[in-house]
C-alpha cells in the first residue's frame, strides 16, 4: 500500500480520506474525534514478513474502537505502539497508559480500547497476528495494557528492533523479512511476559488500581496521599503501608514519576514551543524554583540545560537520550 498523505486535499477531505486509510489497514473503522484546527496526516505503511508497521503522524484528538466495531472483523492483532513525539494517553481495560517520546504501549486490539492525543503525535505501530501470542478465540488474549520505556533494558532492545525494521522494511529480502519477524515477535512475547507479572513483584512498588490512579493524575496538583487513598477506596495508613520497603514514599514516588515526564517533554522536539515552565505545570508542579531544583538534583544538570543539549546534539544527528526516530 502507498504511503498517504493530507498535504495536497482539503481538510474536509483529508477526514474522510484517512478514515478509510484506517479501515483500510485495521480492518475496521474505528470513531475518530477530530480537533478544531484543519486536519494533517500521513500514513508511512509497510509489510515484513506478514507484519503491518505503520508511521501515523497526525493531529487528531481521539480513536476509538467500541464493541461493535470490533465484533465487525475478525482480525486480530497484538499492537506494539511506540510514541515518537508529542503525548498520548492509551485506555483499555480500565487501565489507562501515559505515552511520552520513547514509551511503549502493547495492547490487544480485539478488546475496546480508546487512544486520547495531546496536540500533534508521531506513532510508529506494529501490528502482530494475535495467534502467535494467545491462540485464535476471543476468550484469550492480553487482560490488560502493558506500558514499558523504551530507554533502557528490554524496552531499549525493543525500541531499536522496530526502529531498525521500519528504516530497512523496503531492502529485506522475503526471507529476511520473516527474520525481522520472528525478532520483533520475539521480543514483544518477552515483553508481555516480563510486564505481566505484578508491578509490585517487578519493583517492589504498589501496583493495579494505586499505580494506574497515581499515572492517570499526575498533572494535578493536588494530587496528594489522601486523594490517592480516597480514590482507591483505601485507607491513608494502608497506602503508605504498601510503599514500605521501597525506597519511595507515596510522594517521592509522585514527584519521581512528575521528573520522568517533564524530563521526557524536554526531549521531545514536537514540544519545543513549550516553555520548561509550561512542561512543568503541565505535569502537576506549581513552583517553578522547586521544579528546577528537583530536576537538577534528580538529572544532574537543569531543565534548560538539559533541553540544550539535546538540541545541539540533535543539530549533529546525534539521537538524544530517550529520543527515537525513523
Amino acid at each position: 500500500m502507498a504511503d498517504f498523505t493530507t498535504a495536497v486535499m482539503h481538510p474536509d477531505d483529508g477526514r474522510e480520506a484517512w478514515r478509510e486509510r484506517m479501515a483500510a489497514l485495521c480492518g475496521r473503522r474505528a470513531a475518530v474525534q477530530f480537533s478544531p484546527e484543519p486536519f494533517t496526516g500521513s500514513i508511512r505503511h509497510r509489510e515484513v514478513g506478514g507484519v503491518s508497521i505503520c508511521h501515523f503522524k497526525h493531529n487528531i484528538r481521539q480513536l476509538a474502537q467500541d464493541r461493535r466495531s470490533l465484533e465487525a472483523d475478525q482480525s486480530r492483532y497484538i499492537m506494539l505502539i511506540m510514541q515518537l513525539g508529542g503525548r498520548s494517553q492509551v485506555s483499555q481495560s480500565n487501565n489507562d497508559l501515559m505515552l511520552s517520546a520513547g514509551a511503549f504501549a502493547i495492547i490487544d486490539s480485539f478488546r475496546p480500547f480508546v487512544t486520547r492525543f495531546d496536540g500533534p503525535t508521531s506513532q510508529l505501530i506494529a501490528y502482530l497476528p494475535a495467534a502467535e501470542f494467545t491462540g485464535p478465540t476471543a476468550s484469550s488474549g492480553l487482560a490488560r495494557p502493558y506500558a514499558m520505556s523504551g530507554q533502557e533494558g528490554l524496552g531499549a532492545l525493543a525500541r531499536s528492533t522496530l526502529l531498525t525494521i521500519a528504516r530497512s522494511a523496503d531492502r529485506l529480502l522475503d526471507d529476511d523479512a520473516v527474520v525481522a519477524r520472528e525478532m520483533l515477535t520475539g521480543v514483544v512475547r518477552r515483553m508481555i511476559g516480563r510486564e505481566g507479572r505484578p508491578r509490585a513483584e517487578a519493583e517492589g512498588l504498589p501496583g493495579g488500581r494505586i499505580r494506574a490512579f497515581i499515572d492517570a493524575r499526575l498533572a494535578d496538583p493536588e494530587l496528594s496521599p489522601a486523594r490517592i487513598a480516597r480514590g482507591c477506596g483505601i485507607s491513608v495508613r494502608r497506602l503508605h503501608r504498601a510503599f514500605a520497603g521501597t525506597e519511595w514514599s507515596v510522594c517521592s514516588w509522585i514527584r519521581h514519576c512528575r521528573l520522568e515526564a517533564c524530563r521526557r517533554d524536554l526531549l521531545d522536539p514536537t514540544l519545543a514551543g513549550l516553555s520548561i515552565i509550561q512542561i512543568a505545570f503541565r505535569w502537576g508542579f506549581n513552583d517553578a524554583a522547586h521544579f528546577s531544583r528537583s530536576f537538577r538534583e534528580a538529572y544532574g544538570a537543569s531543565p534548560r540545560e538539559h533541553r540544550r543539549e539535546c538540541r545541539l546534539s540533535r543539530n549533529n544527528n546525534i539521537p538524544c537520550h530517550g529520543e527515537a526516530r525513523v
